[in-house]
């Protein structure tokens, strides 16, 4: 198996999320599409129900630390449906994915260049140990929509 290149996450406002990731981490655009609603009923991978597909648009949006395959963030807003807003429970212990994580040159300097553009810390830079990696430094902000993004380096 590969490492996953494209992690996606639903957002209630996609270009607030669009402007913390391009903005605030310094990502580049992969892709920024208008509102998109099928022509004719299609399965999704976002969950909107086969016979809403049609009716009910959603937008995304793909960002990524470094150009190529790996390491895309997708956001995606669903436009006219309501859920539930478990955003508060993006924390440990939790069920899936907790984080996603992304290396850096300098610690420092990320941390840093993160202030310097109105980021705020969820998680100050600490040393923890991630698998056969050993111990890194990292710290960790969260996105608008709670969603955890860590940064670390050896």
């Amino acid at each position: 198996m590969t490492a996953p290149f494209n992690m996606m996450q639903m957002v209630a406002d996609r270009d607030m999320a669009y402007d913390f990731f391009t903005g605030v981490l310094g990502f580049e655009t992969f892709y920024k599409g208008k509102p998109y609603t099928a022509k004719t009923p299609t399965p999704t991978p976002i969950g909107i129900p086969l016979s809403l597909t049609t009716s009910v648009p959603y937008r995304a949006g793909i960002v990524y630390p470094v150009a190529g395959e790996f390491g895309r963030m997708e956001m995606i807003e669903v436009m006219g449906l309501d859920g539930f807003d478990y955003s508060d429970q993006c924390e440990a212990p939790n069920l899936g994915i907790l984080a996603v994580r992304y290396p850096v040159e300098d610690i420092d300097q990320a941390r840093a260049t993160v202030l310097r553009r109105g980021g705020q810390l969820w998680r100050d830079v600490s040393q923890v140990v991630i698998g056969d990696m050993g111990e890194v430094s990292l710290f960790s902000v969260k996105t608008p929509d709670g969603a955890i993004m860590q940064f670390f380096a050896p």
